[in-house]
């Protein structure tokens, strides 16, 4: 069952050269219990979308389409009905935990916020309540921890923080951004490991969003597929790992460092210029596969089995 819906959402940016297209007329359904996998390289549209559904778009955003939330549109809606939603039944992990964390305050002032706000805990029963969530997402002396500010923390302990942060009013959904950026291998497997412990443990719908789809593919349910504002490709993630059919998907499952070889395979070429997106397909000029079609304005939906569907002319069926 879909718990949130996205259609035919366009995200423009009217900035000081032209219009920045960062989204362009995707859609995409978030099931109840499962992780939904958004990937692509940086500049694909990945965090403009996620950005959308909480309402937190840069002032200079033109934006146009349909989000809705247990069918209840969430654009164009007041900010304090938004705000009843985002961080209490919708949760953000950002990117950068030492950026999203208020470097003046300590962590306790910070976590027990979102009690205080949308749950209406007194200050004692949201202390306890935080200090329970650290020791679930697995940081020692939890109590003391409260006292700390973010410097004082590593990295993986603030991205402990953020998780904890968000699951304090159980949402519905979490969006994590990019949840292991910048974070060792080993600390980058716990992250995952605790991301799919959630799911289970708190019957919650998570999007997980990153450039590295060796990360999504160990976690996710399905996939979507981002390539400079589209979706290119989305299946389930047997069917990315072994049956993928867009040019661009192939491209990323063979960058994919192989432990057997030395050898790194990196896409040829650049992203293109979102200013002046090419007619046709936008990967057009970075494909192996590329013929007439592709740069004559023509995008074709191929559809095949089990909600597996791409956008590109090639026949891949």
């Amino acid at each position: 069952m879909s718990i949130l819906s996205i259609n035919d959402l366009v995200i423009k940016f009217a900035v000081e050269d032209g219009i920045v297209h960062a989204v362009n007329n995707i859609s995409l359904e978030l099931n109840q219990n499962e992780i939904l996998g958004i990937v692509g390289e940086s500049g694909s549209g990945k965090s403009q979308t996620v950005l959308a559904i909480m309402g937190l778009l840069a002032n200079n955003a033109l934006i146009s389409g349909s989000i809705k939330f247990n069918n209840q549109e969430l654009l164009g809606i007041s900010k304090a009905k938004l705000n009843k939603i985002r961080g209490n039944e919708i949760a953000m992990i950002f990117q950068d935990p030492m950026t999203a964390l208020n470097p003046y305050l300590n962590i306790q002032t910070q976590l027990i916020e979102p009690l205080l706000l949308h749950r209406c805990y007194t200050k004692s029963d949201a202390i306890a309540e935080a200090i329970r969530m650290l020791d679930f997402v697995k940081i020692h002396d939890a109590r003391n921890k409260l006292k700390c500010y973010p410097h004082q923390l590593s990295g993986g302990m603030l991205q402990r923080v953020m998780i904890a942060m968000a699951l304090l009013t159980k949402p519905k959904i979490l969006i994590a951004d990019e949840p292991t950026t910048a974070l060792d291998v080993t600390v980058q497997t716990e992250i995952l490991d605790l991301i799919n412990q959630l799911k289970v443990e708190f019957n919650m719908a998570t999007i997980l969003i990153s450039h590295d789809i060796g990360v999504i593919l160990n976690v996710c349910d399905r996939v979507n597929v981002m390539y400079a504002g589209s979706i290119m490709e989305r299946a389930n993630v047997h069917d990315i790992f072994y049956k993928a059919k867009h040019p661009y998907t192939k491209a990323l499952l063979k960058s994919i460092p192989n432990q057997e070889s030395d050898i790194l395979y990196p896409i040829s070429g650049e992203p293109p210029n979102l200013l002046k997106l090419p007619n046709g397909c936008p990967f057009q000029e970075r494909c192996e596969n590329k013929f007439s079609k592709c740069t004559q304005g023509i995008f074709i939906k191929r559809e095949f089995s089990n909600g597996h569907y791409i956008n590109c002319n090639l026949d891949e069926s």
